[in-house]
């Protein structure tokens, strides 16, 4: 009975160091889950945060894409106007030399007619004095006269 209460006490002595051992390693064990579920719930915090900020990515992606596409359609009317805008120079330039065409033939049309009055007037005042003191001949038409 000695020698078994001896094994006894031993067996109960290991079973203590056994269990302390256990213990303390449930409870480096503990420590270690509790730490892991800080960091599980940390990273959980994070994936939503993460989650909600590609959200607002995303929005600001599709937005700046609809921009980009409105920018283009500018970009293009930008250009047409621009063509429109040259060619309408170009007509202008034209029509603004066309117009000084037709004002230099204005002026020279006007001294036409000032010279055309002028002659008008000193062939009457011929006419005038030759029928004054000569006069046509008899039986000739004036118009004969005229061109004699």
């Amino acid at each position: 009975a000695v020698v078994s209460t001896q094994s006894t006490g031993e067996a109960v002595v290991k079973l203590k160091e056994v269990n302390s051992r256990d213990t303390k390693k449930i409870e480096a064990l503990t420590a270690q889950l509790t730490k892991e579920q800080a960091t599980v719930a940390d990273l959980s915090k994070l994936k939503v945060d993460l989650e909600s900020e590609l959200e607002e990515h995303e929005t600001m992606v599709g937005e700046l894409t609809e921009r980009v596409e409105c920018c283009i359609g500018a970009e293009s009317m930008v250009e047409k106007l621009t063509e429109s805008n040259l060619e309408l120079e170009e007509k202008m330039q034209n029509m603004i030399a066309e117009l000084a065409d037709l004002e230099a033939l204005r002026d020279l049309n006007e001294e036409l007619e000032e010279q055309h009055v002028a002659t008008e007037k000193e062939l009457r005042e011929v006419y005038s004095w030759w029928r004054s003191s000569c006069g046509p001949a008899e039986g000739m038409s004036p118009r004969i006269a005229i061109q004699i």
